[in-house]
């Protein structure tokens, strides 16, 4: 049997060609690599093309061989590179006759691995979060013409996650860092924190962050005064929480006005989520009707708000979470619904405050269009609202001036907040991109994950909570 070594000695004067990675399959002696990443992945695709599988033979940070799997049957294909004085890698001897049968994978591919994998479907993870595992091993298979595992798909999908939006822990160091770059970017953008700091660490846990456009919030001045609020929950490896305030303008359209982010629906992050609102979307709007369910986060901070409170502004409550409460009409029912003032859940009772609007379907159809943003790490989640919110804008503002140009406009007798005016002014606001990380402004402050006995504690208690008030029956 030949010596290895011997084979794949650097020999004689050999041309130089940077390796084409829109001809991944073709391989020269002499080729050079910008480094072993590429190297590596270079030998893989080509051996998948090929129907041949390789095995890494050395491995150091000077050189990198691979050889035929079959090499001990007799096939002497064979690639050995070096790394230069110049960093970059070079192809020293190459052996690129396989005499081995080609072999037919409609299965597994030894060196289709999981970072091959990645690499096919990043393009369509950007396209589209929602990236099913079927769709995975159908985009694999037509690059490659090989059937992957599902387990290999997952793993590819998570491996894709990470590359593109990093993970969880990653994400939340990421954070501070990303919304100064926000504000850094697009002066005017809101955005509130609510930290914990332990005695002698440099870190600070998170608890709550609330975050406003500047467009938004100047649009909604010619919004109707109606706002939705909302909360769903965030999947993935921490149980925290997204709040949403909505308002629908002169189009009928949804427009988000704010986010905030939790590690748990209470009271407490109730009370900052509306101060916050009132502070800084709000202002010094009065009459506004803000329609929720009767969670009694809310209903708590409501009462405890006077600025959320009669003359100032109304709280009504979303009929259809209303009517989820009871099942029959019976008596009992009659009684449970006549202790709700009628104002807050009837049209003819409510002043005309909530545009005929009952539910807060408003809210949750929004919340529907975030539904895949929900399960991407917190940063990603972030960048992911600026980019629907910068989309949105350009849209509804193109949509405006289009009707504008066309001459369509209110009737004097209907109301000024569905005028075409209104609507190309909601949207008249820009949002900036964020600029490349090397012009950044410097990291407000570091920040860790959620302390995990915390956040089992936060989910602990938030159950007994419910539990208790089902026994006593002041349950909703």
């Amino acid at each position: 049997m030949p010596d290895v070594d011997a084979l794949t000695r650097d020999t004689d004067e050999i041309r130089t060609a940077i390796w084409d990675e829109s001809r991944p399959t073709v391989l020269a002696k002499g080729m050079l690599f910008t480094d072993k990443t590429r190297l590596r992945r270079a030998a893989k695709i080509y051996s998948i093309k090929e129907c041949r599988e390789i095995t890494v033979w050395e491995s150091t940070p000077d050189v990198y061989k691979v050889v035929c799997h079959r090499w001990f049957t007799g096939c002497y294909w064979m690639l050995r590179a070096s790394k230069k004085k110049t960093g970059m890698w070079k192809v020293g001897k190459y052996i690129g006759t396989h005499t081995c049968e080609m072999d037919t994978f409609s299965g597994n591919h030894f060196n289709l691995d999981v970072d091959l994998i990645s690499l096919v479907l990043i393009p369509h993870i950007k396209a589209s979060i929602r990236y099913k595992i079927k769709e995975c091993i159908t985009s694999v298979h037509q690059e490659y013409g090989c059937t992957i595992t599902k387990r290999k798909a997952f793993l590819g999908c998570k491996r894709m996650f990470e590359i593109v939006y990093g993970n969880w822990d990653k994400s939340f160091a990421a954070l501070p860092n990303y919304m100064a770059a926000l504000q850094h970017f697009n002066p005017g953008i809101v955005v509130e924190w609510k930290l914990e700091r332990s005695p002698g660490i440099q870190e600070y846990i998170f608890k709550y962050v609330f975050w406003a456009f500047k467009p938004a919030i100047d649009g909604f001045l010619h919004c109707r005064p109606v706002i939705y609020i909302d909360v769903t929950h965030i999947y993935g490896k921490y149980d925290i929480k997204l709040l949403i305030a909505v308002a629908v303008d002169a189009n009928g359209s949804i427009i988000p006005l704010d986010f905030a982010i939790c590690d748990t629906e209470s009271q407490e992050t109730w009370t900052l989520f509306l101060n916050h609102l009132k502070e800084h979307v709000v202002k010094q709007r009065l009459g506004i009707c803000l329609i929720s369910d009767r969670q009694g986060g809310i209903i708590c901070s409501v009462e405890n708000f006077p600025v959320w409170q009669e003359p100032y502004a109304y709280h009504h409550y979303c009929v259809r979470h209303l009517k989820a409460n009871f099942q029959k009409e019976d008596e009992a029912a009659y009684r449970w619904l006549m202790r709700h003032k009628p104002d807050k859940w009837t049209l003819h009772a409510d002043g005309g405050r909530r545009w005929e609007i009952l539910t807060t379907n408003v809210s949750e159809s929004f919340n529907g269009l975030l539904k895949s943003a929900r399960g991407l790490p917190i940063t990603a989640m972030v960048r992911m609202s600026f980019k629907q919110m910068a989309e949105r804008f350009v849209e509804r503002a193109t949509a405006a001036t289009s009707l504008m140009e066309r001459g369509l406009g209110p009737t004097n007798y209907v109301d000024k907040q569905y005028s075409v005016v209104a609507y190309l002014n909601t949207y008249s606001g820009q949002l900036q991109p964020v600029g490349d990380e090397h012009y950044w402004p410097p990291e407000p402050f570091k920040m860790e994950k959620l302390k995990e006995e915390e956040e089992e504690k936060n989910r602990l208690e938030e159950k007994l909570k419910w539990l208790g008030q089902r026994i006593l029956g002041g349950s909703d």
